[in-house]
């Protein structure tokens, strides 16, 4: 994943991460997402300031976070291990 901001391209690498994707801005610049580790496993990411914090819904098999507002308030999705979907609000 990365972002572009000021005409300046970030690439966003979380640590573990295989491949990345960035879903979320807010305006203070922090970032979300989500990131599939060497293993397969899906989590979601938190980036502040190329800060990462993994997202992970406890007893998920997934998680994505979708989107930050500027209280840093974190909407996304996870699969439970029936992989069913379901939506979450955290606070960061």
């Amino acid at each position: 994943a990365f972002t572009r901001i000021r005409g300046i391209f970030t690439q966003l690498d979380p640590p573990g991460a295989a491949n990345s994707v960035a879903f979320g801005v807010n305006v203070l610049g922090f970032i979300v997402g989500s990131f599939t580790d060497a293993a397969g496993a899906g989590h979601g990411f938190f980036d502040r300031s190329g800060h990462f914090t993994q997202i992970n819904f406890p007893g998920a098999s997934s998680t994505d976070g979708n989107g930050i507002n500027v209280e840093g308030v974190i909407v996304g999705d996870f699969f439970d291990n029936a992989g069913v979907e379901h939506g979450y609000i955290a606070q960061h």
